[in-house]
């Protein structure tokens, strides 16, 4: 599991404040073999909300709509079970929003937790998504917002 995290600190690239995992990989612990990074700037944005870059940003933030999404359709080579690890911030103010994770039929939800503020990345492991070989498509809510913000959105990761 150490290596996952040190795995993941090296991909988000940013100030991870904390680190919760509900085991390693999707194989168990190991080191994943296949790292499939979905970055802020890249997703398809519905609803309120809208990507956000400069000092301490990189994310999709203005979270602001129970009905907005970011989007991201991407290929995957090796069909499979895949462990879904998502990077946010929120201050403790608006912390607690209920974010829902959906591949296909599969969806996960978590609460976002405060990450101490805004521009700090928190990430957790929230499930397992079978993913297809060839294209999938994942897209992020806040279906249950604890505030007038949801949550800034940094990434989303799958690993195998």
């Amino acid at each position: 599991m150490k290596k996952s995290i040190i795995v993941l600190a090296i991909l988000l690239a940013g100030l991870i404040v904390s680190c919760e995992t509900s085991g390693g990989a999707a194989g168990g612990g190991a080191a994943p073999t296949t790292v499939i990074e979905l970055a802020a700037k890249d997703a398809q944005l519905t609803g309120d909300c809208k990507y956000e870059v400069g000092t301490d940003r990189d994310n999709v933030g203005w979270w602001v709509d129970p009905n907005a999404s970011a989007s991201w359709t991407f290929d995957v080579k090796e069909a499979g079970e895949y462990a879904c690890v998502v990077s946010w911030g929120v201050d403790d103010t608006y912390a607690g929003s209920t974010i829902s994770v959906t591949v296909g039929d599969q969806t996960n939800e978590f609460i976002a937790k405060s990450s101490g503020n805004w521009g700090k990345w928190r990430s957790m492991t929230i499930g397992k998504y079978n993913l297809v070989a060839g294209k999938n498509t994942v897209k992020v809510m806040a279906p249950k917002m604890a505030g007038t913000y949801a949550f800034n959105l940094h990434a989303v990761i799958f690993q195998k």
